[in-house]
């Protein structure tokens, strides 16, 4: 269903978050518009040829001439000082298509970290563009059982510090054997520690969905994928013949995907209004771009509709994020967004594929959010171990005290969970953060199906969400 009034690009999230498992990505063709450094590409360009003459005639080492094309991509790029912006070499490419498959052995995070090649002050020890940082923890995937957080920071990986890796090449060294252990080093606020991780094997569902107290549709969007319009409107589709009367949409951890994806879902929702505003560099013709909805709308307008988002909700779904919001058309709860406001294309070149920023985007009110990111309506904190609870935790994890308990305490419930806590008896642990990583180990050894989709225990977000719409 593409209703929204076209572009002139197609635009696409492309990685712009480098990780260590799986989403889809798309290839996308854009006008070129004639450079204005004509003259000084083509003088380049001459002295490059000569020297590359030269260096074949007079060496007494052969060329490799496949180095050397990702040697002379690799710098065009990097002289952008764009973390976005960079060559995949012939070596990480599979791995590059590989993201696109939805299916992967890790330890379930997306990823980003500058450009080492970009990055100031290399002298700088305490300077954290040096790690890489976890933009989102895939839900239910091991980082996210182990409780770890959007904007925490990985320092080392099985010991090794990841100073001068990129993102993809943190993403390999994530990447293993199914049921293989990988220890990980997380900086969160002052605190460092180490936890290991068993990688697993994870195909991403795109949405899940469930009525709550009989009325209420929820809707969780994992990733933005090709189908995730496809599937929204068929998980729409089947709660209103289950008679809700409004929604809940879940995009919290969601760290983007296919733009047209977000867009098309937004457009579901709003009648004329803009949904994006897109601004391409300034010798681009025609460089700011309105995208609206049409004047047609599935969701009526008097459909009640709250969105849950957290410090992990980046990008694409920032977009729909900033849609509904700036149209009044939604409200927020959760945390702050993540705050990616740039698009980049992606496409084959020789052996690998090359990466760059080509635009900005701003919400229909013109909000920058780059770096910024989305501010909920009301703000619920999500839980997470203070830097003083932070060796307490670490012990809790290297003890595997969880996992023997839900070996001995099989049954899920409630009751458990809570006897759990009751059983360690740590006034100095947030009681609530100790029960989720409880929970998370009784639902990663259910089957998919048969795991609840969403829980009025202990998500405090979702549970004011329906408060909301109760009223």
């Amino acid at each position: 269903m593409n209703k929204f009034i076209k572009i002139t690009i197609i635009f696409i999230l492309s990685s712009s978050f480098l990780f260590a498992n799986g989403s889809n990505e798309e290839n996308t063709q854009t006008n070129i518009a004639p450079s204005t450094n004509t003259e000084i590409i083509q003088e380049n360009m001459n002295n490059l040829a000569y020297l590359y003459q030269v260096v074949d005639a007079l060496s007494i080492n052969e060329i490799d001439n496949d180095k050397a094309l990702e040697g002379m991509a690799s710098g065009l790029l990097d002289s952008l000082g764009d973390e976005y912006s960079f060559y995949v070499s012939e070596e990480d490419a599979e791995s590059y298509e590989e993201q696109s498959t939805g299916i992967y052995a890790g330890i379930g995070t997306y990823l980003t970290k500058k450009n080492p090649k970009v990055i100031d002050d290399k002298d700088t020890k305490e300077n954290t563009d040096y790690y890489i940082k976890i933009s989102s923890p895939f839900p239910g995937g091991p980082a996210d059982r182990a409780g770890l957080k959007a904007n925490d920071y990985i320092t080392q990986i099985d010991g090794e510090p990841v100073d001068y890796l990129s993102a993809t090449e943190a993403s390999l060294k994530l990447r293993g054997e199914a049921g293989t252990d990988v220890v990980v080093t997380i900086l969160r606020g002052s605190k460092s520690f180490d936890i290991k991780l068993t990688r697993e094997l994870v195909e991403t569902p795109s949405t899940t969905k469930a009525v709550i107290k009989n009325h209420i549709g929820y809707i969780q969007i994992n990733q933005f994928t090709a189908i995730t319009t496809e599937q929204f409107i068929e998980d729409f589709q089947s709660l209103l013949d289950q008679n809700i009367d409004s929604l809940i949409i879940d995009l919290r951890n969601n760290r983007g995907g296919i733009v047209d994806s977000a867009l098309n879902i937004a457009d579901l929702f709003l009648s004329g209004d803009t949904i994006l505003i897109t601004e391409q560099k300034e010798t681009i013709p025609n460089n700011t771009q309105i995208t609206k909805a049409n004047t047609q709308t599935m969701v009526p307008n008097d459909f009640e509709v709250v969105l849950l988002v957290n410090g992990g909700t980046a990008s694409s779904s920032e977009i729909l994020t900033g849609a509904l919001k700036d149209n009044d058309r939604a409200l927020v709860i959760g945390s702050k967004t993540f705050g990616k406001g740039i698009m980049q294309q992606t496409f084959p070149f020789g052996k690998g594929f090359v990466q760059f920023t080509i635009a900005h985007y701003l919400t229909p009110d013109s909000i920058d959010i780059h770096e910024i990111g989305i501010e909920p309506d009301i703000l619920i904190e999500e839980e997470v171990f203070e830097d003083d609870e932070i060796p307490i935790f670490e012990e809790l994890m290297e003890s595997n005290k969880i996992e023997k308990f839900v070996d001995n305490n099989p049954e899920y419930s409630y009751e458990n969970i809570e006897k759990f806590a009751y059983e360690i008896d740590n006034e100095e642990l947030n009681r609530n953060a100790l029960l989720v990583l409880v929970r998370n180990e009784y639902l990663v050894r259910m089957d998919y199906d048969d795991r609840p989709k969403y829980d009025l225990y202990l998500d405090k977000a979702l549970v004011e969400a329906v408060e909301q719409l109760e009223k």
